[in-house]
């Protein structure tokens, strides 16, 4: 809920994902960048409670290991 009530007030977030948070995939997971530790992805996710939803960017880090 209080992510949607942040959106709601035009602010912005960053949470980490838990795997109790409901979200819908509205598009693929696409690469967007990558550095010497890893690469990064995004994609667009629909998080709905209570019948409130707002569009989100989910990101994605998958670190390299050595």
């Amino acid at each position: 809920m209080f992510l949607v009530e942040i959106a709601k007030s035009k602010a912005y977030f960053i949470i980490r994902q838990h795997a109790s948070m409901p979200y819908e995939e509205l598009g693929e997971l696409k690469e967007i960048g990558d550095n010497p530790t890893g690469k990064v992805f995004e994609q667009d996710v629909l998080i709905e409670y209570e019948r409130e939803s707002i569009k989100a960017r989910r990101v994605v880090v998958r670190l390299t290991f050595k």
